[in-house]
């Protein structure tokens, strides 16, 4: 069984605060772990603030969900984040597994679920 890393960005609307955006990238997080996922956390990088004694500066907008290419959970975890963008109005989305990338930047939630459906049908037929 082969292991797959969904990276997911979430650019939020320039007006959010930071703490909202953290607020609902954890929300998400909390949904992916309760699917059959290996692991879901957040990306890391970026130049440090001056001055901070930070060691990796984590971005709260790019998870890392790790999971097994067998047992169907790819089309579980894409519907989950269609949900959820669905519920969070304000935010657009980058779903890339390997070079299969899908960004949804300024589409109604029709033509976002048909993407998502199409981009995880072909994730599927390359796995």
């Amino acid at each position: 069984m082969t292991n797959e890393q969904l990276r997911i960005h979430l650019k939020p609307d320039p007006e959010l605060e930071p703490d909202e955006v953290e607020a609902h990238a954890r929300r998400l997080r909390e949904e992916l772990l309760d699917l059959d996922v290996e692991t879901v956390g957040f990306a890391t990088g970026g130049p440090v603030p001056k001055g901070s004694k930070a060691i990796d500066l984590v971005q709260w907008g790019t998870l890392i969900v790790s999971l097994a290419k067998a047992g169907g959970v790819i089309p579980k975890v894409v519907d989950t984040v269609r949900a959820w963008l669905d519920r969070n109005d304000g935010y657009s989305a980058t779903l890339q597994i390997g070079d299969a990338k899908l960004q949804l930047e300024g589409v109604g939630q029709e033509e976002r679920a048909e993407l998502i459906r199409v981009w995880a049908e072909a994730v599927l037929e390359t796995s």
